[in-house]
């Protein structure tokens, strides 16, 4: 998986509404997406035409009632493997973890998605 272009990345950013952090930027100029362990998804593919693909999931997640107000304008940019969603939120600048089964309970809240993948790969060596 070869990474976005500059203009790739801008694209994704107007598809995504929002500017993404330096971090996340980081990671999609070296590859398209993130697997993290178990070959979780820690960040969507842009230009992979599946249902992992991360503008596809955030329409989706616009356009049903499952994300609840008080997280609307969160970004979701992967998942941990167990139903968990990483998110971007960027009106505060922070990441989340969170699973929509939680309803507005966030799970965990940190100031960026790199510390974020941190905290889930340290959970699964934990319980390795």
């Amino acid at each position: 998986m070869s990474g976005l272009s500059s203009q790739e990345i801008a694209a994704l950013e107007r598809d995504l509404g929002c500017v993404l952090p330096a971090d996340v930027r980081a990671k999609y100029s070296e590859a398209d997406g993130l697997l993290g362990p178990t070959n979780c998804s820690f960040l969507y593919p842009y230009r992979m035409p599946a249902n992992t693909q991360v503008v596809q999931i955030n329409v989706l997640a616009r356009a049903d009632d499952w994300v609840p107000d008080s997280l609307a304008e969160i970004v979701i940019l992967g998942d941990d493997g167990c139903g968990n969603y990483l998110c971007l939120s960027p009106s505060e600048g922070s990441a989340i973890l969170w699973n929509p089964a939680d309803g507005d309970w966030v799970q965990e809240r940190v100031p960026s998605m790199t510390a974020l993948w941190a905290h889930v790969e340290r959970f699964y060596a934990s319980v390795a």
